[in-house]
């Protein structure tokens, strides 16, 4: 004889569209606010045009003062060869070639946080992590981990160096830019070493802007726009001798809006971004916590001893 069938409801997944859930999640990641999902018919227009038109006029001495994001955000001039000639120039003490910078950065602004296309941070898909020889998925265990900030290194020259990585179109110019870095390299270093000695560079920026459990990456089937710009970048306070000396970038998601926004007009825009779109953005404090989630929590493999031991010895302060 048949028994009696009862149907047992199981428990729903909580989603970011739960503001209880959010506020949890901000504080187990470290941030102050993890916004709302952006709605898939909020194109990235509708967010350009609600900018006050002030947002995108250029002053030409604050421009003077903040050459090298103005020149790669074509926000320096309306001249692009001035803009091509002051970049190259004022990248050269930086040791990047100016030409592939810009693309690739136009490409990481047009494909932000998009499976393949996006040129700045990137998650290892599982399927291909479990090809890598064991060698090397230990190095990918430290350079996503505790080596995480310095990996910018290995982006620099995996990315701006190698001809085969820009189309053919580009590759004059960016033949260009290599000339006058390795120029610059042959006569500057000597100098700069000599005087200042050698010194390191951690690059925490990028990787602080799009990187978030909640925040994630799509094929080119499922990406949208406004959702990746607006939704996938985190606005991210740092101390404020911090954000002098790097021209706000760190006020980074209506940069993220449109590239066209001179720096020193990004507060503007971004009080406007949370009047108009508050509920939509992700907000954080630079903080350990912020720090840890990003090093530990954000990786196709999980269970790695090396990933353990730096969630034991990281602060958790929030």
């Amino acid at each position: 004889m048949w028994g009696t069938i009862s149907a047992v409801a199981a428990p729903i997944a909580p989603t970011l569209n739960d503001p209880s859930y959010r506020e949890k999640l901000a504080e187990e990641y470290g941030f102050t606010q993890i916004g709302e999902p952006v709605p898939p018919n909020v194109t990235l227009k509708n967010v350009i045009d609600s900018f006050p038109p002030e947002v995108f006029e250029i002053d030409n001495v604050k421009a003077g003062r903040t050459v090298v994001i103005s020149v790669v955000s074509y926000s320096f001039s309306n001249n692009k060869l001035i803009e091509d000639i002051v970049g190259t120039l004022a990248f050269l003490p930086l040791i990047y070639p100016y030409e592939p910078w810009r693309v690739k950065h136009d490409k990481h602004h047009a494909k932000t946080n998009m499976l393949v296309e996006d040129t700045a941070w990137h998650p290892v898909v599982e399927e291909e992590y479990d090809e890598f020889p064991p060698y090397l998925q230990l190095a990918l265990k430290l350079a996503m981990g505790p080596l995480r900030c310095w990996a910018s290194i290995g982006h620099w020259l995996g990315w701006h160096f190698q001809l085969s990585n820009f189309c053919p179109s580009e590759q004059n110019r960016v033949k260009i830019s290599l000339a006058c870095v390795f120029a610059f390299m042959a006569i500057g270093w000597p100098l700069i070493i000599y005087k200042t000695g050698i010194v390191g560079w951690v690059n925490t920026f990028t990787m602080v802007h799009h990187t978030a459990p909640h925040i994630p990456f799509k094929d080119v089937k499922n990406w949208n726009s406004a959702q990746a710009q607006l939704g996938g970048t985190v606005h991210c306070d740092y101390p404020r001798w911090i954000e002098v000396l790097c021209h706000d970038i760190s006020v980074h998601i209506p940069h993220h809006i449109s590239q066209k926004i001179p720096s020193y007009n990004l507060r503007l825009a971004n009080e406007s971004l949370r009047k108009n779109w508050g509920q939509y953005l992700n907000e954080a404090r630079w903080n350990w916590r912020l720090m840890k989630t990003i090093m530990t929590d954000c990786h196709g493999q999980k269970e790695s001893k090396v990933l353990g031991i730096l969630m034991r010895v990281m602060p958790n302060t929030p």
